[in-house]
């Protein structure tokens, strides 16, 4: 009988990994409500931490500081551009899901200092109901110089500011977002449905 009961219990564990296993451990997880315990807690803290080390393209000429730009964005839709950072980021129609009795949200992109093109999203966490688009002008990054880069560019979310070293042009990834080449060669293309930090990675490493 006690044999039985450890071989049940193996089989129920060896189950709950493989499933896990077998989920895109590459998108975020938005964090639980309540701690998980035990052999459960254990997957998904692994899940929830599976970083993938890239390279980010890098500008000709770095940004000498934090560039941010804020922008009232409502059931409308609307753009929010940093031409110095050569960034578009395009909110289509009753993409924002508004609070209660709010008309609108003001939402801040920040182009981070530096030669590697990043950019933080604020406010973190905000989920959208239509992707947004992203837009990155590649003139003025060495893919724009060097376009046999361009093949293997991509738009990548990170976590956290801990998740970048520019100061080496290295970082850390927690998902890769489908990325489209304009036809010209002249800018990326990328969308999201969350908030957070995204930059361009020129590599996976």
């Amino acid at each position: 009988m006690k044999g039985k009961f450890i071989r049940l219990c193996g089989a129920l564990a060896v189950t709950t990994v493989l499933s896990f296993g077998c989920s895109d451990a590459t998108r975020p997880v938005a964090p639980a409500e309540e701690p998980e315990h035990g052999l459960l807690g254990t997957v998904l803290g692994i899940v929830r931490q599976v970083l993938t080390p890239v390279s980010v393209l890098q500008r000709e000429t770095p940004l000498e500081a934090d560039i941010s730009v804020t922008q009232r964005i409502g059931a409308e839709g609307g753009t929010i551009e940093i031409p110095q950072a050569g960034i578009r980021v395009v909110f289509p129609r009753n993409a924002v899901v508004l609070p209660s009795r709010q008309t609108h949200v003001d939402i801040t992109v920040t182009a981070l200092q530096g030669s590697g093109v990043a950019y933080t999203f604020q406010p973190h966490g905000l989920v959208f109901r239509h992707p947004v688009t992203i837009s990155q002008d590649v003139q003025g990054t060495l893919a724009g110089r060097n376009r046999s880069i361009l093949p293997r560019v991509e738009g990548a979310y990170f976590p956290s500011l801990s998740n970048l070293n520019l100061l080496s042009g290295l970082a850390s990834v927690l998902e890769f977002r489908p990325t489209q080449v304009a036809g010209d060669g002249s800018r990326i293309d990328f969308t999201v449905d969350h908030f957070s930090g995204y930059l361009i990675a020129s590599g996976r490493r």
